[in-house]
């Protein structure tokens, strides 16, 4: 699998509307060119797509949509490439989380891909990734 950044967001677009988190999470595409979305490509096909939206001072709010070709062991690695990525590429500090709290399944990606749990926000867990704690898991990744 490789990971690609793109600015093409009819591809972005596609791969959201195909593989939503659920019913009820909607996720609006935000097109901007200071939103960083990078797409999981496998045999040639786009199976993912992790985005890193800028909030402020460093701080990106990361959301993802996985088909089932990127799912358990190969999401956590996908989501360990994306990160690494935008910690080479950006002067990003912190990258946040969010996860419905309903979503149980999906709160396992980003406590194996190293990120801590911080707390609640309205309906969502918040996970919380530093450059620093990613600097330590790297290393020993």
């Amino acid at each position: 699998m490789t990971l690609e950044r793109t600015q093409d967001y009819r591809r972005v677009k596609r791969l959201t509307l195909a593989n939503p988190i659920d019913e009820d999470t909607p996720w609006d595409l935000t097109i901007s060119r200071n939103v960083f979305y990078l797409i999981e490509v496998k045999d040639g096909q786009d199976v993912g797509v992790w985005c890193f939206e800028p909030e402020n001072n460093g701080d990106y709010v990361m959301h993802t949509a996985m088909s089932p070709a990127c799912r358990g062991k190969a999401a956590i690695d996908s989501g360990l490439d994306a990160i690494r990525w935008l910690y080479e590429h950006t002067e990003a500090n912190n990258i946040i989380a969010p996860v419905p709290k309903r979503l149980k399944h999906a709160q396992r990606i980003p406590r194996a891909a190293g990120l801590v749990y911080e707390g609640t926000q309205d309906d969502s867990k918040i996970y919380k990734m530093n450059r620093e704690l990613f600097n330590k898991l790297d290393e020993v990744i």
